[in-house]
């Protein structure tokens, strides 16, 4: 819980730079954009702990992203059938219990703590997965840029930091290391489908991101 603690305090350090920083130079300045961006940047910084599959990061995070996909299933029910009320409650309702109950169990199954979740190629995958989702919601590109830059400061705030905490011991002192040194920063895991699988991945992202991009 103390370094779930130490997460939230640096995301919202981070969250509020990065904010401030785009604000500053003009890239953002509607307020909604800009709590948008916070939000991403936030959310990110407790991503990696996605894949403890218990305690309060896992249902903070995974709490965060059920009512997320409730938003849009309801978002898209109240355009197509508004006056529908069993399609109004019932959609949302059905997508809150499935993605809770079906995708929570399977994200439990297929995750393993400091696994593939904690690395750069996940960084890579939800910086681009952020950038082609928020082109595909119609935002603005150099907007959706920045939704993805702001992702990826928020992921590796919180590798960094846990990085860091395996050079220090429980009473603070520098230079212990751990078992866990190591295992936040990496670039593959130890399953060789599971790194195939992800830069593949990653190579789609790409791929789409090149293709929907005008700056390039």
């Amino acid at each position: 819980m103390a370094m779930f603690r130490h997460h939230v305090s640096l995301g919202a350090v981070i969250s509020t730079a990065v904010t401030v920083v785009v604000y500053s130079y003009g890239l953002i300045v509607d307020p909604w954009d800009l709590g948008v961006l916070f939000a991403i940047c936030a959310f990110a910084s407790m991503l990696p702990d996605f894949d403890s599959d218990s305690g309060l990061p896992f249902y903070l995070i995974f709490g965060a992203t059920t009512l997320a996909v409730t938003g849009y299933v309801l978002y898209h029910a109240l355009h197509d059938y508004p006056s529908n009320y069993y399609v109004l409650i019932g959609l949302p309702l059905a997508a809150l219990i499935g993605y809770w109950s079906i995708v929570g169990k399977f994200v439990k199954r297929i995750t393993q703590h400091r696994g593939i979740w904690h690395s750069f190629p996940m960084l890579a995958v939800w910086s681009l997965g952020t950038f082609l989702l928020a082109l595909y919601l119609g935002v603005e590109e150099t907007t959706a840029i920045l939704y993805g830059a702001s992702m990826a400061a928020g992921f590796l705030s919180h590798l960094y930091l846990d990085e860091i905490w395996a050079n220090v011991d429980q009473d603070g002192n520098p230079f212990t290391y751990k078992k866990s040194l190591g295992t936040a920063m990496k670039f593959f895991s130890a399953s060789k489908s599971t790194n195939i699988a992800m830069y593949f991945l990653i190579a789609v992202f790409a791929y789409l991101s090149i293709q929907a991009s005008t700056f390039i």
